[in-house]
């Protein structure tokens, strides 16, 4: 190249979907919380869970000086999943406001770990919070009443030929 002389390179600019989350990012900071609530459903509808900065902002919602503002952040973390979704809904069962802890209880998947939480929000301060996790555990045991082995999420199989114990009788043991 001459000197003096310049080349015509497009400039670099982040793709749309990049421009959308860093204006939404910037949203989520808004002084009026039904801004930031706005703003963290977004985010959580467009974000990916391996997003960094989706995540790290709704994370920091979670502190949020407005319940309304938190829960948002729980619920679209929640949705997002990933290792540390189970952690952000036991932390939220300690929120201040039970509308909060209410939100924690029914975004945990009653599973494993979710089933733990739900025991654990049997003890709530708050009534609703209590019955509502007394209402998804009784679920959960009606579910492994009903069908034992599709309850916990696991692959249902062909139950095993049966064979005869004896006259008319059928056995599986």
């Amino acid at each position: 190249m001459r000197p003096g002389r310049r080349t015509c390179r497009p400039a670099r600019t982040a793709p749309p979907e990049h421009k959308e989350i860093d204006a939404l990012v910037k949203l989520a900071e808004a002084d009026d919380p039904a801004m930031r609530i706005q703003a963290l459903s977004a985010l959580g509808d467009r974000g990916a869970a391996d997003d960094d900065t989706v995540r790290s902002t709704l994370e920091a919602a979670l502190a949020d000086r407005d319940a309304s503002v938190r829960g948002q952040a729980l619920q679209a973390l929640a949705v997002l999943g990933g290792s540390e979704a189970m952690e952000h809904l036991r932390q939220s069962l300690r929120d201040s406001d039970p509308g909060v802890r209410i939100m924690a209880v029914e975004r945990v998947e009653p599973r494993d770990e979710g089933i733990a939480l739900l025991q654990e929000a049997l003890a709530d301060a708050d009534e609703t919070v209590r019955s509502l996790a007394a209402s998804r555990l009784k679920q959960v045991r009606n579910q492994v009443t009903s069908n034992p082995a599709t309850a916990f999420g696991a692959r249902r199989t062909a139950p095993a030929p049966a064979h005869r114990t004896g006259p008319g009788r059928v056995g599986s043991g």
